[in-house]
């Protein structure tokens, strides 16, 4: 999903936020997206402390292999930690996530489903599956899954915004624009829905409204570089 900031495969993993992997476009989340990331990341921390204390040293295994970016030794601890407990559905949305960076994309999404199967209110397990289908060419599945999260979190902007990003994606510019609008309406304060919307007004060559939608960000985060990047093509 080369158009869109909002990669999350490996934002929100396993092994809680002091362990993530780093990701290039780290940068690219606003100040109010980072704000939802470290929720989600400090409610998982709190559940991994509640595991029994030989998975909680296996998890401390997958740290150091995710800051070492070996994603093979990550998901075969992850393997090991999901016999132990198969019914967990953070265990298997990290499965799915390594077996995403390992390239193998039919076994992400069963492992997305098992995880959702396990817990249908996991909003960024939902979020997972809709990029993991959509970097497979399966943009209607996609679409398909982001309703449903829509359908169960109907006042979540992130859940409009990664609609935007897909509809964008296949070159739905009208139907991304609303998506994107309806993020807005929701969160109005977030530099990244802003300039991803900008960028497809950009695309439609409605230049005026993409350049008040980068200066609209900046105004709320005036350090959210994207957005400064904009500016600057538009008024070279």
């Amino acid at each position: 999903m080369n158009k869109i900031t909002i990669i999350v495969l490996i934002i929100v993993t396993l092994t809680s936020s002091k362990s993530v992997c780093q990701n290039t476009s780290i940068q690219q989340f606003d100040d109010v997206y980072k704000k939802e990331i470290l929720l989600e990341n400090n409610a998982l921390s709190e559940r991994i402390l509640k595991f029994p204390q030989d998975i909680i040293r296996l998890n401390e295994e997958t740290k150091i292999a995710l800051r070492k970016k070996d994603f093979t030794a990550a998901y075969e601890l992850g393997v090991k930690i999901d016999k132990m407990m198969p019914n967990n559905e953070d265990v298997k949305n990290f499965l799915g996530k390594m077996s995403s960076k390992l390239g193998n994309s039919s076994k992400a999404l069963f492992y997305f489903d098992e995880a959702l199967r396990i817990n249908p209110l996991a909003k960024w397990i939902y979020i997972n599956k809709s990029i993991a289908l959509s970097e497979i060419g399966k943009n209607s599945e996609a679409l398909q899954t982001i309703n449903i999260l829509i359908e169960k979190y109907p006042n979540w902007f992130i859940a409009y915004n990664i609609e935007g990003a897909l509809f964008s994606n296949i070159n739905q510019k009208d139907k991304a624009i609303l998506a994107y609008s309806k993020a807005i309406e929701l969160e109005p304060n977030s530099a990244q829905v802003l300039t991803n919307r900008g960028n497809v007004y950009l695309e439609k060559n409605e230049i005026d409204k993409a350049k008040a939608d980068f200066e609209k960000a900046l105004s709320i985060q005036p350090n959210y570089e994207i957005a400064n990047q904009r500016i600057n093509f538009l008024t070279k």
